[in-house]
């Protein structure tokens, strides 16, 4: 009995310890995907991050794939309050007298991820290139001349 128990602690050590060395060391976790590539969160070491997402990216495309944009992405945010109580006592001939004063401040701060977007694949293709520019064109032969406006 006491083999059981031990095989079945070790086995759930073996699927934890993975998971949590991926949040200290660095790993990467979808944001999304779809056939033509997607989007990688880094999180933790970011080498060791980027090492994973690697290997993911590689995995899902086969193999050649391009990194076409590396950000700062707001996912959420943060609100931290706190406050402080400072007590004092004032004296009179008379009597003593307590005071309190009491200071509250709130921050709120943005919540970000590294995100990486690929492509499967080579390289990214070039941008399109602008149309070109419609060259002037004279009346056709026969017709009147424009009247140009007087000033």
């Amino acid at each position: 009995m006491r083999t059981s128990i031990g095989l079945g602690l070790l086995g759930a050590v073996l699927l934890v310890v993975p998971q949590l060395l991926g949040c200290v060391f660095g790993s990467a976790e979808l944001v999304r995907r779809d056939q033509y590539g997607g989007t990688l969160a880094l999180h933790g070491h970011r080498g060791q991050a980027m090492e994973d997402a690697q290997q993911q990216m590689a995995a899902h495309c086969g193999g050649a794939f391009t990194i076409v944009q590396e950000e700062q992405v707001v996912v959420g945010q943060q609100t931290q309050s706190g406050s402080r109580t400072d007590y004092g006592e004032s004296h009179n001939t008379n009597s003593t007298a307590g005071s309190a004063q009491t200071n509250s401040t709130t921050t709120t701060s943005n919540v970000t991820e590294y995100h990486i977007t690929y492509q499967c694949g080579g390289a990214a293709p070039p941008p399109a290139a602008p149309p070109p520019a419609a060259a002037p064109t004279a009346p056709p032969p026969g017709a009147a001349p424009q009247a140009q406006p007087a000033y």
